[in-house]
């Protein structure tokens, strides 16, 4: 069970497991999508397409009487679940005969939720990695078989994080599936004292405030936010994306916060700690430009190379 491009490494080392014989794969439905908002399957589903595996795409898998059917029928042994968006009943948890189990992308009892990876990367954490927990009606509670921790660069951000997570998620599958197999998986019960949550992502949570964030804190919030909702700030009424910015804080600069100088021919922003360089920048209903047109844009109006954005 899963959905976006992320889970095809995994879906793929089980589809080529020695253990596995997998007899179905369970996805979202087809979405509208791009300008033309045609419909387009799911990465999974696309997957399972070419691989003529049997499909279910159902809004909600746990009221779809032919996949019901089809377990009553095939009788599975175990559910693997990454990355599906949806909740599975405890009717549906009961299904499999070994259990459900989830590939979540943080260290559990850490982060559970929605937007593990985002929270691990704007939280400017060193250290994440992949859990497998065996299922049970309660968010990301279940007991735990397996934990792989991983290093977080300097230079990762949502993509290249979520790139090695995939990739892990998938590696660990041979080791969890022969232990399954013989039995020998343990299980450890999470501590429900060291939990935190990683809720979905709002858009406004995008929003920059050089007044009251260090450039850390705002160079962290890139790095989660890059593909979505994106930075952005106000300035003069009108709202401006950061479309790229440096990833670390500018060494021998010093500005107020709020206070942009774009006299060197880079574009520098002082915050109450630390400046920050922004590479691109997209001023609202334009497309995204380098700092070198913005600047030269400013000079065409007459306008001053060193201002104040409000907060």
């Amino acid at each position: 069970m899963g959905t976006p491009q992320f889970s095809i490494p995994t879906l793929e080392a089980l589809r080529l497991s020695e253990f596995v014989d997998l007899v179905a794969v369970v996805t979202m439905p087809d979405r509208p999508a791009g300008r033309g908002k045609q419909l387009q399957s799911p990465a999974v589903a696309e997957y399972a397409k070419l691989h003529n595996i049997k499909l279910f795409q159902e809004a909600n898998i746990n009221k779809s009487q032919e996949f019901l059917s089809f377990c009553e029928q095939s009788r599975p042994d175990v559910f693997i679940v990454l990355s599906f968006a949806q909740f599975l009943s405890q009717k549906t948890l009961d299904i499999p005969r070994l259990g459900c189990f989830n590939i979540h992308t943080s260290l559990l009892p850490k982060y559970r939720g929605a937007a593990p990876i985002h929270y691990a990367l704007k939280n400017g954490d060193l250290e994440t990695g992949v859990s497998i927990q065996k299922m049970v009606k309660k968010m990301d509670a279940g007991d735990l078989c397996l934990s792989l921790p991983v290093e977080i660069s300097k230079n990762d951000d949502i993509v290249s994080l979520s790139n090695k997570l995939s990739l892990l998620s998938a590696e660990c599958m041979p080791s969890f599936l022969e232990q399954l197999v013989t039995s020998k998986l343990k299980f450890t019960a999470q501590d429900e004292n060291q939990v935190s949550i990683a809720p979905e992502i709002g858009k406004e949570e995008g929003f920059v405030d050089f007044q009251k964030q260090s450039a850390l804190q705002i160079i962290n919030l890139y790095r989660a936010f890059k593909l979505w909702p994106s930075l952005f700030y106000y300035h003069q009424g009108l709202r401006y994306k950061i479309a790229e910015m440096a990833l670390s804080v500018c060494s021998g600069s010093t500005l107020p916060p709020g206070i942009v100088d774009l006299n060197s021919g880079r574009m520098l922003i002082g915050t109450v700690e630390g400046v920050v360089e922004i590479l691109q920048i997209q001023p609202e209903g334009k497309k995204a430009i380098s700092i070198k047109d913005y600047m030269n844009g400013l000079k065409s109006k007459g306008l001053n190379l060193k201002f104040a954005i409000e907060g």
